[in-house]
């Protein structure tokens, strides 16, 4: 009841604050995304795979010509010397009964596939960073503003209540009355901090890494 401790030993020092994150950085352009989040590496890495993996399936069906060749010297009545040999010859297959096409369509289908799933995931990253975290953030700086101008506001009504008390004009009550409020808006400030500070590490996390200097826009 009277704001202290049972054993009179502070747990906060009264300069004890959140740390200052400073504004909304400049968080680039949605390319960057490409390069910073390691998940979209994956995919995008998956994907040229899959790309490389038709052309191999193509070049399967494609007729293969092999050289084969040899040196050696040779010592004779006609000739004496180094001479080679290169033999030359194309393999084509006859019957695969379909095996070399289905693998080219197989391997377009998990392109397709693969495709889809980067798309989804690049799409899924803006999303988490531009509609999420950021407007999170900004509708929360907006609201501790809001919650700031209240607190001065409730000082300001405290200091009042208490000179009216002073000067006899009114009993106690309305001071305490004040005072519980302004401790609640205080209590509110602290916990919405905290939030804003969640906010801020879910941007670090959308966009896979640190971000850039801050600046007044945080637009991606």
């Amino acid at each position: 009841m009277i704001g202290q401790a049972p054993d009179a030993l502070d747990r906060v020092n009264d300069d004890d604050r959140f740390v200052a994150i400073g504004d909304l950085p400049f968080v680039g352009v949605p390319s960057d995304l490409l390069l910073n989040r390691p998940d979209l590496r994956a995919f995008k890495n998956e994907l040229i795979a899959a790309d490389a993996e038709i052309g191999q399936a193509i070049a399967e069906r494609l007729p293969r010509i092999m050289l084969d060749g040899s040196f050696f010297y040779g010592v004779g009545s006609d000739f004496t010397g180094p001479a080679g040999v290169l033999v030359g010859s194309i393999v084509q297959p006859l019957l695969d009964w379909g095996a070399r096409k289905a693998e080219v369509e197989r391997s377009r289908a998990l392109y397709v596939e693969r495709l889809a799933l980067f798309s989804q995931a690049y799409l899924q990253a803006i999303e988490d960073c531009v509609e999420n975290t950021l407007y999170q953030e900004r509708k929360q700086r907006e609201f501790l503003e809001r919650l700031e101008r209240r607190r001065r506001f409730l000082e300001r009504t405290v200091e009042e209540t208490r000179d009216r008390y002073t000067n006899g004009l009114t009993d106690f009550l309305p001071v305490l009355d004040a005072l519980k409020e302004l401790q609640r808006i205080e209590r509110i400030i602290v916990r919405q901090e905290r939030a804003l500070l969640g906010f801020r590490i879910q941007l670090h996390r959308a966009l896979g890494g640190r971000v850039n200097a801050t600046s007044s826009e945080g637009s991606i």
